[in-house]
């Protein structure tokens, strides 16, 4: 699975294009007084505005990056935000996934997370490839995560499997289901579940809209139809 595109709400789009693209260095390539859209390696992210009075859900989503680029971006990314942290610990392994990740908080408190997925040892960056004085953002190879808050974990993750001819990925139960593959996963849990790491946030039904290979997943209430891109 790939996610070409991910759009979500926010009530404030001056801080947060402040901070994707002055402190983390992803590249705005469209902006206009309602939404500005950002490229993420292979993936874009638009943040439109919530016309609605209140702050909207908060999101979880992922980027990818190299395996042989944690430390680097680890290092670059621990001055200038804060990583969420576990029992002191701002750094994770998952042996299920083969994957080291870190975590932080957005301006809008959506969890944003860099992981590098040692499954993938040869996905390079645009930063590996040009040689170029680097920030974080350079080398992001695609969105690869989706969090979304459902009823039923294991009928949806059946359903939305058959949609996406994918399977579930790694270890799963009722509370923690992701379908598809290190490029792209909707990371299914159930209302009200914690995100990773201790983050007291509970998940909730998220507004968005998320271009995933040939299907548009939008909501809530989510649904899923053939793309016309």
């Amino acid at each position: 699975m790939h996610i070409q595109t991910l759009t979500l709400p926010a009530a404030n789009l001056a801080e947060l294009h402040h901070f994707y693209v002055q402190i983390l260095g992803f590249t705005c390539i469209e902006q206009n007084q309602h939404q500005f859209c950002l490229q993420c390696g292979k993936s874009q992210l638009t943040f439109a505005h919530n016309n609605e009075h209140h702050q909207p859900e908060v999101a979880h989503f992922a980027f990818n990056i190299p395996s042989s680029s944690f430390r680097q971006v680890v290092d670059w990314l621990r001055p200038r935000i804060k990583l969420l942290a576990l029992h002191e610990q701002t750094e994770f392994f998952s042996k299920d996934w083969n994957a080291h990740m870190v975590y932080a908080y957005d301006p809008a408190g959506n969890i944003i997370e860099f992981i590098a997925r040692h499954t993938l040892p040869g996905e390079a960056s645009n930063a590996e490839q040009t040689d170029a004085i680097f920030n974080a953002a350079m080398f992001v190879t695609c969105i690869s995560e989706i969090g979304i808050a459902v009823q039923d974990v294991l009928a949806i993750a059946q359903a939305w499997g058959q949609r996406w001819h994918t399977q579930p990925y790694g270890e799963t139960d009722a509370t923690f289901c992701p379908i598809g593959n290190e490029h792209g996963l909707i990371i299914l849990v159930p209302f009200n579940r914690i995100w990773f790491p201790n983050t007291g946030i509970p998940a909730q039904a998220v507004p968005l809209v998320a271009q995933i290979d040939h299907y548009q997943l939008s909501g809530p209430p989510y649904t899923i139809y053939p793309s016309q891109l």
